[in-house]
């Protein structure tokens, strides 16, 4: 189970799903990727929300060369 890197704080007028990663985010989606492929893990199944930061997290794993057997966008 992963959690999305840390996010924009936004703005009051903003939807919470619009929240997008900040570069702090960015790095450690990437950092957690490259401790993923350096202990073997593998994922079957991404279950990703459709906010922005979760999806962003997602494509940054993916960029990093995470490679999913599946996945499923969901809203909560």
């Amino acid at each position: 189970i992963l959690r999305h890197g840390h996010a924009s704080s936004g703005s009051p007028e903003a939807e919470d799903v619009m929240r997008p990663l900040t570069e702090k985010g960015k790095t450690e989606a990437f950092t957690i990727a490259n401790y993923l492929i350096n202990n073997n893990f593998k994922v079957d199944l991404a279950l990703c929300s459709s906010s922005v930061r979760t999806r962003k997290t997602l494509e940054c794993l993916s960029e990093a060369g995470i490679s999913f057997g599946e996945i499923q966008y969901v809203d909560s």
